[in-house]
């Protein structure tokens, strides 16, 4: 046994080591070494003739703070939303099982609590009825404000250079 937990201590070192230079690459890239403005990205890397998020994330990302400022994300797989996390919460309106699946859209969207299952195994409206339907009105929201800000800022399409907006 003493030999097994030390090869899953090098093991986890190694992953942690891997990460760590991941982070670093990863700062480099963006513009968020630290020899630039306390580790944020330099003004001139910021566009300024559009509309951005707005959520400064630069604490989180460099490990300066423990969570992000944002509660949720919204995943797309071309122009289909596929999910939505918000909180501890997340909900898949479509899902594939790998790069070349088939895409599976469900009738009524999977809820998964990731806090207390990461492996996303237990979904909860299949398995506890509609008891947490409620996490709908907070995703219905995000979805809605991203929508209305969609339209008034449309995404650049692939290929094609920033016109500006009327």
């Amino acid at each position: 046994m003493p030999a097994t937990a030390g090869w899953i201590s090098r093991e986890q070192d190694s992953a942690i080591e891997y990460l760590r230079e991941e982070n670093r690459v990863l700062k480099q890239q963006l513009g968020l070494g630290e020899s630039r403005s306390h580790g944020r990205p330099h003004k001139s890397r910021i566009p300024t003739d559009r509309p951005i998020d707005g959520i400064d994330q630069s604490d989180f990302i460099l490990g300066e703070q423990e969570k992000s400022n944002r509660e949720y994300a919204v995943t797309y797989v071309g122009d289909t939303i596929f999910a939505v996390k918000w909180r501890n919460m997340k909900v898949h309106f479509a899902t594939a099982e790998g790069t070349h699946s088939v895409i599976q859209k469900y009738t009524f969207p999977q809820v998964y609590d990731i806090k207390e299952d990461p492996k996303e195994s237990f979904e909860l409206w299949g398995n506890e009825g509609y008891a947490h339907a409620w996490v709908m009105s907070p995703v219905s929201k995000i979805l809605s404000d991203l929508h209305g800000s969609m339209a008034k800022y449309p995404n650049i399409a692939p290929g094609h250079d920033f016109q500006g907006y009327d």
